[in-house]
């Protein structure tokens, strides 16, 4: 109920309103009926929440309605999209906001995609190195609490699960280290190159020569080399 001329209502479902309007010198009555019908707004739904590794996409949104406009934004800033159904590949972690608007009736309703990005390890295979033929090498990789590690070798045949393992490759190599953190399952990989150095000395071999004659001796020179 009102006493005033034009009160302002909030509807929550369809009504009927009506007005008594009494003239107070003549003691007249005037009464009249108003009708609200409450347009429905729109079932929106954004999707998620869901969870990403850095670097990886993921699809919000829902299907297409004739009839319906999309307007998304984001927080932090930056996004912003006409479509219904999006694939985004958020940074940071971000909340993604659609508002849904019918046409003909201009209501609006508002949902929101949360978007958590979990940062990638970065492993380390300790760059390219060069050994000696026979030598062996350490990697030096750190190993973190919740992490695990999963080595790998090209030509194959070597594997193994420490973050630091020893390698005594017996022609050049390269090693693969994939890192993943157990608990969002968000992984990262590295290589490094092991090359073997197969150098082998030549001194020229067994001369026979007379007393006070000379004789050649050792091999090619080769750059990078040391004599």
């Amino acid at each position: 109920t009102s006493t005033i001329s034009d009160p302002v209502i909030v509807a929550t479902s369809n009504m009927t309103y009506y007005l008594t309007d009494v003239t107070t010198s003549s003691g007249c009555i005037a009464i009249d009926s108003a009708l609200i019908v409450l347009n429905p707004s729109p079932v929106t739904s954004a999707g998620g929440p869901h969870t990403v590794c850095s670097g990886s996409s993921v699809s919000i949104g829902e299907k297409a309605v004739t009839g319906h406009t999309y307007a998304w934004k984001s927080i932090p800033t930056g996004y912003t999209s006409t479509t219904s159904t999006n694939t985004v590949s958020p940074t940071t972690s971000t909340s993604y906001i659609l508002t849904e608007t019918i046409t003909k009736t201009g209501c609006p309703s508002n949902d929101t995609a949360i978007v958590t990005v979990n940062a990638l390890p970065t492993p380390s295979a300790g760059g390219n190195q060069a050994i000696c033929k026979g030598s062996s090498y350490l990697f030096s990789a750190k190993s973190i609490s919740g992490h695990t590690y999963s080595w790998s070798s090209k030509p194959k045949g070597f594997s193994s699960t420490s973050s630091s393992p020893t390698v005594s490759p017996k022609v050049t190599t390269t090693y693969y280290i994939t890192e993943k953190v157990t608990n969002t399952g968000c992984a990262n990989k590295d290589s490094a190159v092991i090359t073997v150095d197969s150098v082998k000395a030549n001194a020229g071999g067994a001369k026979s020569v007379c007393k006070g004659d000379s004789a050649s001796l050792g091999a090619v020179l080769t750059t990078g080399h040391q004599y």
